[in-house]
């Protein structure tokens, strides 16, 4: 074979163009299709073991917001336990649905903390001004009534919201 038959000889042609465009296009569209399963499973698929702890945690929560008037060491030790059950939710989080609830289960128990050190620190300030040992501040409590509300409102969004989605 002279150079002139091998130069003749098409080693890459239209036809070897296709096939290769062809097969990765066919495993560019799996990847995008896998993917996408992969997105939609993290996003939305709540797993078992998260779910059992979330309700747990909420059970736990909802118990401390509805306890009503506790002594100082009742709440801190079932404030305690209601993190202990959040940070075991938070130990089994695998999915982002999974981190989103626990992330909402964790600001669920913030805001029931806060209302109540609000509730412990308006006792605390009535039995000093009692006491004579501070004046009342000038406060627009409009504005701290609206603010309540908003808060509330969250809390009690935030509680639906994980009753929806655990019960």
């Amino acid at each position: 074979m002279n150079i002139r038959e091998l130069l003749q000889i098409e080693i890459w042609g239209k036809r070897t163009t296709r096939k290769i465009l062809v097969v990765f296009g066919i495993v560019f569209a799996i990847a995008v299709v896998g993917f996408g399963a992969l997105y939609l499973v993290e996003v939305n698929w709540l797993t078992r073991g998260e779910r059992s702890a979330a309700k747990a945690a909420l059970v736990q929560i909802d118990a401390l917001q509805d306890a009503g008037p506790l002594s100082d060491e009742e709440f801190k030790v079932r404030q305690d336990q209601a993190d202990a059950k959040v940070q075991a939710a938070k130990d089994v989080a695998k999915t982002l649905k999974d981190d989103s609830t626990q992330e909402m289960l964790f600001w669920y128990l913030a805001g029931v903390e806060l209302e109540r050190s609000k509730i412990q620190n308006k006792k605390r300030t009535e039995e000093l001004v009692q006491q004579g040992r501070t004046r009342r501040r000038n406060t627009n409590e409009e504005n701290e009534k609206k603010i309540d509300a908003l808060l509330s409102d969250l809390r009690h969004a935030g509680r639906a919201a994980l009753h929806k989605e655990l019960d």
